[in-house]
């Protein structure tokens, strides 16, 4: 990991959409990692397969969910999300990148991944930012 300018840089060697059924919690993950094995920086951005019931709007879980390696977890707080060629590059409002533990609300990570990995990440990106309440799901450029 770099930083240009206060924005974090990494280059993730893996990445893709995993689905899980069952055990009472269905839910899509989209992800990526420096590490082949998940290992070092990373990020997942998470959702459920049901739609959000009156008890994850009360709790404010009525979103995708965004977390880093460290275990840090924010609801919603993605501006904006660009996927180009094997660039991504994600904007967080300030309170999510404060929660996250970022210095900065921009992070750019370059995919030294497969092209049928890039179309998974595509993939799960909209299916899991566009989950939820309105008002949390970003501008999206994939």
């Amino acid at each position: 990991m770099i930083k240009v300018n206060g924005m974090i840089q990494y280059t993730a060697h893996s990445a893709g959409v995993e689905t899980h059924v069952g055990e009472g919690f269905d839910y899509v993950m989209t992800g990526l990692s420096e590490g082949e094995d998940g290992s070092g920086r990373g990020l997942t951005i998470q959702c459920a397969l049901a739609d959000p019931d009156a008890g994850d709007i009360e709790q404010g879980m009525d979103s995708y969910c965004v977390s880093n390696e460290l275990g840090l977890t924010v609801y919603g707080g993605v501006r904006a999300v660009r996927l180009r060629d094997r660039s991504m590059r994600i904007e967080f409002e300030p309170r999510a990148a404060g929660e996250l533990g970022l210095d900065d609300p921009v992070v750019e990570v370059e995919l030294a991944v497969d092209d049928e990995s890039i179309e998974q990440l595509r993939a799960g990106l909209r299916q899991t930012l566009s989950y939820g309440r309105e008002r949390s799901r970003p501008v999206m450029e994939l």
